[in-house]
């Protein structure tokens, strides 16, 4: 069916009744207008004809076919915002198009037919993604930097209406959201309330911080109080000496889970919400605390008879009782509810936008879509998430951490944050997250230029010192694969943060002809424990007792198979001969490498007495190069050293270029070699951090 709105073409596919869910579902027909698309929004009630049974949230106009509908959006197409029959229209201007992508949200059909719905897609967009509460407002595309129009659809709920237009103050109070310019790190990923209905996408720009719903500090009532909650046998067990205490002392009782728990009277309270619970730090239930003006002045956990009548100066308390029980755990503090209670209470001042995510669409594909991971699924990085991980570091969320090439982009605690969540970190992981971003973002490092070459190159993490047991990092078998969670995940999120935050997207200014599965991250930590020799960071001048990062811009690793060497003269031979054909055995000086000793081949050099200042003096010697053997032409190659080097003797690798680090199983008689990208001050160079929490 084909309709026209002023000289703008409409083809509209036949919509489906679901039965008067007041969820119309369209078929798979195109639907666009030239020029300026408008997403039908599947919100509307038709009958089996087509016709329009509702079509706006503030009146119904009966029957109303398809053909009256145009005609009324073409009347007001050219003066002002147009919201009814599911469409919402805010004043298009020329030329800026919102694209209909059809997306299947995982296996949720209607009527036999998938579910559609809009989708902004920019060459701007790229989140560094964070949070709101678990409410799904409605849809809207905030204008950005690409000038796209916000397209607000309305949508009902089986707990009634909400606005269509997010620039209103919503009934759950939040706050207008202007179009200001926001950096597309400064993205929200919001849970979903299955019973919100069916809806689309919120985004959300915000020229300051945006709290989390959060009340202020409620007081306790004043003298005697007890907290409890039904589920919990201490509790029960003490609801005789409850009431005697209300009876005799005045007490108040507030309860966290049952009303009429442990009487249904009026000095029972009721802590709905858990916010006096949550507020006043309640972890054990039964708490008996003397409070004054608001604020408990002590308090006791549990039951204890003796304590109980000393505390409140009452004799005879429970005397049928035992004289002592421990209490439970608080619901306050309940692992299920602690993430939501922060999220409400802790009065976040988050600066990232909010996306939110339809009800129906599967959040790890939206993510997808939206270009904000690496092409594997990330962690979807709500508030709650997002708090947790901060709780990883004692530095503020707003510190300014570093400018992420290649855009440029000030990062905070926060935006790194957001993406460690993305990247499956622990919290407890962050603060290496943190050294390596700042490490990578030097000047020295050059992250900028390891991503514009075309070399498969990106940076490799090798952390040192006391945090890698800490957060169990892996140091043995399979030491750069996959299997630990901290290796496999520190690595990724830097590269989501270069990624999201800073632009450096493949295709983009990453300009890597064949690039390689380690640009996903690498990170993995030394064996120092199995070494006989110094760290590689002490070698750096770094303490054993500090932690540290140190950053190489390396090639994925490859094997050196040595299995027959017994001396450490043949093996350091043998590597050396090895090394030569890092990135090339016609090339030599302009690259550094890391050379990973397995532990049966650092056997042979600690049976030898070598350190690491005799091993690098006899690999180096064994890696000095006649250029004669590989100037450009000689043996018929044109590819190698510059013709005026020839009768001279080169190094393979400049000075200080051979980075040494011990880790691996203690099976096998291999190493591994990562080759660097170009050294030096027209490249990079490796760069040691240390970290801080």
């Amino acid at each position: 069916m084909v309709r026209h709105i002023g000289d703008r073409q409409i083809s509209i596919g036949h919509a489906i009744s679901d039965g008067g869910a007041g969820v119309g579902n369209w078929s798979s027909h195109d639907r666009r207008i030239t020029d300026t698309e408008v997403a039908t929004q599947d919100v509307m009630e038709l009958d089996g004809g087509g016709q329009i049974l509702r079509l706006d949230r503030e009146e119904r106009r009966g029957h109303e076919p398809l053909e009256a509908l145009t005609q009324r959006l073409a009347a007001l197409t050219r003066s002002e915002d147009i919201e009814g029959g599911g469409f919402a229209l805010k004043r298009l201007e020329e030329r800026q198009t919102l694209h209909m992508i059809p997306m299947q949200m995982g296996d949720q059909r209607m009527n036999g037919q998938r579910l559609w719905s809009a989708q902004r897609h920019s060459p701007h967009s790229q989140p560094g993604a964070e949070i709101k509460n678990d409410r799904v407002l409605s849809m809207g595309l905030d204008r950005d930097t690409c000038g796209i129009s916000a397209i607000p659809l309305q949508f009902r709920t089986a707990a009634g209406r909400r606005s269509a237009n997010p620039m209103e103050r919503d009934r759950d109070g939040f706050s207008e959201f202007p179009h200001s310019h926001c950096n597309a790190s400064d993205v929200e990923h919001s849970r979903r309330d299955a019973c919100d209905g069916y809806l689309t996408f919120l985004f959300m720009c915000h020229s300051g911080p945006m709290k989390a719903d959060s009340s202020s500090r409620p007081p306790l009532p004043d003298g005697l109080v007890a907290v409890v909650k039904q589920d919990c046998p201490t509790c029960v067990l003490v609801v005789p000496v409850l009431a005697d205490l209300a009876e005799r002392a005045n007490m108040t009782v507030i309860t966290q889970d049952k009303a009429d728990f442990p009487a249904a009277a009026e000095w029972v309270v009721l802590d709905h919400d858990l916010a006096l619970s949550w507020h006043h730090d309640i972890v054990t239930v039964p708490t008996l605390l003397w409070v004054k003006n608001g604020e408990a002045t002590t308090q006791i956990e549990g039951w204890s008879r003796g304590q109980w009548e000393s505390f409140t100066g009452i004799d005879g308390l429970g005397a049928d009782l035992p004289d002592w029980r421990p209490g439970c755990g608080s619901l306050s503090v309940d692992p299920s509810r602690t993430d939501e209670l922060a999220v409400r209470f802790s009065n976040s001042t988050m600066n990232s936008r909010r996306i939110e995510i339809a009800p129906l669409e599967d959040e790890w594909e939206a993510m997808h879509d939206r270009g904000w991971s690496d092409g594997l699924p990330v962690v979807p990085p709500t508030e709650a998430r997002v708090l947790r991980m901060l709780e990883g570091t004692s530095r503020d969320p707003q510190d300014v951490v570093a400018l992420v090439p290649p855009d440029l982009v000030d990062c905070t605690i926060e935006k790194i944050a957001v993406n460690a969540v993305m990247a499956g970190c622990l919290p407890e992981y962050l603060p290496v997250v943190i050294a390596a971003l700042e490490a990578a973002c030097t000047d020295e490092f050059n992250m900028h230029g390891l991503l514009a070459t075309t070399m498969p190159t990106g940076p490799v993490i090798i952390v040192n010192g006391p945090i890698r047991r800490e957060i169990g990092m892996n140091s043995g078998m399979n030491v750069l694969g996959q299997g630990n969670r901290a290796n496999s995940t520190i690595g990724r999120a830097l590269q989501l943060v270069i990624s999201n935050v800073g632009g450096g997207k493949p295709g983009g200014v990453d300009r890597s002809t064949h690039g390689s599965p380690h640009k996903i991250g690498m990170s993995f930590a030394e064996d120092e424990e199995g070494s006989p020799w110094d760290s590689l960071s002490e070698s750096r001048g770094f303490s054993g007792n500090q932690s540290t990062v140190t950053l190489f811009s390396g090639e994925a690793p490859r094997i050196i198979f040595d299995q027959m060497s017994r001396s450490a003269d043949s093996l350091v031979k043998h590597l050396a001969l090895s090394l030569m054909a890092n990135i090339s055995p016609r090339l030599a000086m302009g690259f550094e490498t890391v050379l990973v000793l397995g532990p049966e081949h650092m056997a042979r050099f600690k049976d030898a007495g070598w350190d690491r200042t005799r091993f690098l003096e006899e690999l180096e010697r064994y890696l000095t190069i006649d250029a004669d053997d590989i100037i450009r032409g000689a043996d018929g190659i044109e590819e190698g050293l510059p013709d005026f080097l020839t009768g001279s003797q080169v190094p393979k690798f400049p000075p200080a270029g051979i980075h040494v680090v011990h880790a691996g199983s203690n099976a096998g008689l291999f190493s591994m070699t990562f080759a660097g990208w170009v050294a030096g001050a027209t490249g990079s160079v490796t760069v040691t951090k240390e970290i801080t929490r």
